[in-house]
């Protein structure tokens, strides 16, 4: 969303499992963050974001001195600069591919879709779900097991080449 001095004007955005505000993912999760971690980082930038980023200076210079870097907080809260956010995903959504995992927990599909293609559904970001044949989530989208071996390898070499059809 942000493009110093043009810099990304050309460039192309894959995302699998990943496209949500940070409020709307759920990154509890012995292999992400403990629950402690997960609740102190939302409560840090809930905190900040209603504080206007002032309790840290550094902070507040850069969300307001710097231009391109209030796209992160954008990001953080999904009721929270809303028209801001969508504004910028509807510039750029030719150029974005979100793969989320119907079954993910932490990043869950239908928040990838409220927050790429807007609430009215009306940016026309592609977002395209997919359900794998073989047991997966969010920290092991690829199943290990050797009798999905067939399954996986198809599904791996599925999602690889419509990375490589969307980047080229």
């Amino acid at each position: 969303m942000a493009n110093p001095c043009g810099y990304f004007s050309q460039t192309r955005l894959f995302s699998f499992c990943g496209g949500t505000t940070l409020d709307r993912s759920f990154p509890i999760s012995k292999y992400i963050l403990d629950s402690n971690g997960g609740h102190r980082l939302n409560s840090y930038f809930s905190e900040q974001l209603h504080n206007r980023f002032m309790a840290s200076e550094r902070l507040a210079h850069y969300m307001d001195q710097h231009p391109g870097e209030d796209c992160f907080k954008y990001m953080l809260h999904y009721n929270l600069y809303k028209e801001q956010r969508e504004a910028k995903m509807a510039a750029i959504a030719h150029r974005i591919l979100a793969v989320p995992l119907k079954k993910d927990t932490v990043i869950p599909p239908v928040e990838v879709i409220s927050t790429l293609k807007g609430d009215y559904r009306d940016i026309a970001t592609r977002v395209e779900p997919v359900d794998f044949d073989f047991p997966y989530d969010h920290v092991h989208p690829f199943s290990l097991m050797d009798k999905y071996r067939h399954t996986t390898t198809r599904a791996y070499q599925q999602l690889m080449q419509k990375a490589a059809d969307f980047l080229s």
